[in-house]
């Protein structure tokens, strides 16, 4: 279930009360996206799909897919460490996010300790793929977004 908007009308003319509150409460992001666009005299800016109403404020609930479960964290920390302890794999920072689109994705930040030895860049050819896999046999639907984070004189073989 996509976050939804809360809105707080009580100073926000002419939309007062409790009926714009529960109009709000029961529309969707695009659904409060349209809603806002359409409201005669609504005073409202549209930037990257929020709504902003002078007067009103939104709240995102907390949803299901803003919270990871330690199993889908050790699954994804399994998967790295088995591919990438040889690279100097130093731990992994996993947290629920949303894309560009809103879509929920999980945001997998993967710390490297230094090395003398250069580091070749195919070790992570397929990574995500492999992640993907250990994430689907939990039931875990989220995209990992994997980002790599190098020591800064840490060298990369081609």
């Amino acid at each position: 279930m996509p976050a939804i908007r809360i809105a707080h009308a009580e100073s926000c003319s002419p939309f007062q009360g409790k009926a714009w509150r529960e109009t709000a409460i029961r529309e969707e992001f695009a659904g409060a996206e349209a809603l806002a666009r359409d409201i005669p005299g609504g005073d409202s800016d549209c930037i990257a799909g929020v709504a902003f109403f002078h007067g009103i404020d939104y709240i995102a609930m907390m949803s299901e897919d803003q919270s990871i479960s330690s199993t889908t964290k050790k699954a994804v920390e399994k998967v790295l460490r088995d591919r990438l302890g040889a690279a100097g794999f130093s731990g992994a920072d996993i947290r629920a996010e949303r894309d560009s689109d809103g879509d929920p994705i999980l945001l997998v930040d993967v710390n490297y300790k230094y090395s003398e030895k250069p580091i070749a860049s195919k070790i992570t050819y397929g990574l995500s793929t492999e992640i993907r896999k250990a994430l689907s046999a939990l039931g875990e639907t989220r995209f990992p977004h994997i980002r790599h984070h190098f020591d800064e004189q840490q060298k990369i073989a081609s």
